[in-house]
């Protein structure tokens, strides 16, 4: 066949496929100017799925009686009722278990709060998954909240040694960690004298209700433990206003008997008043004793290694840190002051500065205690 020929053949073929084309977008044009056109080709495809699956019904319909007889009887775990509420941990040391409407109601009046038991931390918890506590003197519980009676916003909590009978007088409850399902990952551990550690979850599973969850040093305290979140870095912060940002990778993993490695190089007479997992999207909170408060952008700290005295994060002056916190988004802080009356003020209400400042005389008469008001998971 000539060229001439095969030329023709091909701008036919593309005359025919755009005549198509024409066709299809006036019948596509059509249907979107025409709700009714729009509802008969609804009609028509679930007619057309209706003809090409139609198949008998797999199930059985039965009466009331039919469905008792066939039901089975539930086993003992199905028979323990479902239980909620929001537990409590406060200043005391102490948790108890309210009902979420009770925790609602209460936390409105911060105004109220009595000094001794200010809530410090609130999780939403039930009996169908495992709640680990953790205290002050580096020991652990697994509690059973059915073992946890229901108490009011205005009730006494529980100390650790009321809640186990194992726990030493005096010891005190710093944090609890909530699973709903079966608990896995890992957990890191923070000291008042410096020390971090992480350990694997699933070596505090299988102990007894009341063990050690690390190895303290004399005189050294627990002061937080947190999930690890590897996407986070870590932050310490001493009274004396030193902080260290390091990289999770820093920190080896740990039996649960271990007593860790160090983090933040400390000062003769300093001791640290927060350690815990930051990210860059977000601000970390100052306030002082003295009643200073500021913002400071997290990505402006510089991420460092281990075992260093870092850098400063606030001109305290004669004062010491008092609250470290982190926030994205607003919430509301219980600022304690020392005539014990409390204040209420928002995060985005303190202004955000530079780490070498002392930060806004937001509280003349100085801080004693601060609480966050955000309820947390864990």
């Amino acid at each position: 066949m000539r060229l001439k020929s095969l030329t023709h053949l091909e701008v036919e073929a593309l005359e025919n496929e755009l005549a198509d084309l024409e066709k299809k977008i006036k019948y596509y044009e059509d249907i979107l100017g025409s709700t009714r056109r729009q509802y008969g080709v609804i009609k028509d495809e679930l007619q057309e799925i209706k003809k090409r699956m139609a198949i008998g019904r797999a199930s059985t319909i039965m009466g009331v009686e039919e469905a008792q007889d066939m039901a089975s009887v539930p086993t003992a775990e199905e028979a323990i009722a479902y239980r909620d509420g929001v537990l409590v941990l406060d200043t005391s040391g102490a948790i108890k278990l309210i009902s979420q409407k009770s925790y609602s109601t209460g936390i409105k009046n911060a105004a109220g709060f009595n000094k001794k038991n200010v809530p410090v931390q609130a999780v939403p918890v039930n009996n169908k998954g495992t709640l680990f506590a953790f205290t002050d003197q580096g020991n652990f519980i697994r509690v059973d909240i059915n073992d946890l009676p229901d108490k009011k916003w205005s009730d006494k909590g529980g100390v650790v040694n009321q809640i186990n009978r194992e726990g030493k007088p005096g010891e005190k409850f710093v944090k609890v960690i909530f699973f709903p399902s079966t608990p896995v990952g890992k957990f890191i551990f923070f000291t008042k004298g410096g020390l971090v550690k992480m350990s694997d979850i699933n070596d505090y599973i299988s102990t007894n209700a009341y063990a050690p969850a690390l190895n303290l040093v004399e005189k050294d305290e627990l002061i937080n433990v947190e999930l690890v979140q590897e996407d986070k870095e870590i932050l310490e912060v001493t009274a004396q206003g030193q902080c260290l940002v390091y990289t999770l990778d820093q920190i080896p993993l740990h039996g649960r008997r271990a007593q860790g490695v160090n983090g933040v190089k400390l000062n003769d007479g300093d001791y640290v008043v927060f350690g815990g997992q930051i990210e860059e999207e977000g601000e970390v909170l100052v306030l002082t004793a003295a009643g200073h408060v500021k913002r400071i952008i997290s990505s402006t700290l510089d991420v460092s290694n281990r075992y260093l005295k870092g850098v400063k994060i606030t001109d305290v002056g004669d004062s010491i840190i008092s609250w470290i916190g982190f926030v994205k988004m607003p919430y509301d802080l219980a600022v304690v002051l020392p005539d014990e009356s409390v204040s209420v003020v928002n995060t985005e209400d303190i202004p955000i500065d530079t780490r070498t400042t002392k930060g806004k005389k937001l509280f003349k008469s100085g801080i004693d205690t601060v609480i966050s008001l955000e309820q947390n998971e864990n």
